[in-house]
């Protein structure tokens, strides 16, 4: 079965706006379905806090940025190593991995940000509702 991504709400009306964003969704859905990194994503990790968000199965994926010499030497790094403060925030479906949710990017700040609870439990408020159908 071929990796479905799908956005969020608010990522659908930002696409508009940030043409990024698809480059980002169609990179994304690469790696899904290859394990290829490329030049555009570094560490991958589990959201540990708050509690729910383990439950829902709220993942981060941390999002390069940088001049293209820069993003090389990037490369030869192994992808635990590729860090950036810049994440794509996602969830996979309940009941099937097959889909998943990009729920957000924090183009900045993103380990500050993620501390604020009210904004966690903003994201596992889309992640359940996708989990419920997916």
């Amino acid at each position: 079965m071929a990796i479905e991504v799908f956005l969020s709400p608010n990522l659908q009306l930002a696409r508009k706006a940030n043409p990024k964003i698809t480059e980002i969704r169609d990179a994304f859905k690469l790696y899904n379905e290859t394990g290829n990194a490329g030049l555009i994503f570094g560490r991958y990790g589990e959201m540990l806090r708050p509690p729910e968000a383990m439950f829902e199965e709220l993942n981060h994926i941390h999002i390069l940025q940088g001049s293209p010499s820069y993003l090389r030497r990037l490369q030869v790094r192994n992808q635990y190593e590729r860090k950036s403060d810049s994440f794509l925030v996602f969830c996979p479906g309940f009941h099937s991995k097959d889909n998943v949710l990009m729920i957000d990017i924090l183009w900045e700040d993103a380990h500050k940000r993620t501390e604020d609870m009210w904004l966690m439990d903003e994201y596992i408020k889309v992640a359940k509702r996708f989990r419920a159908r997916y």
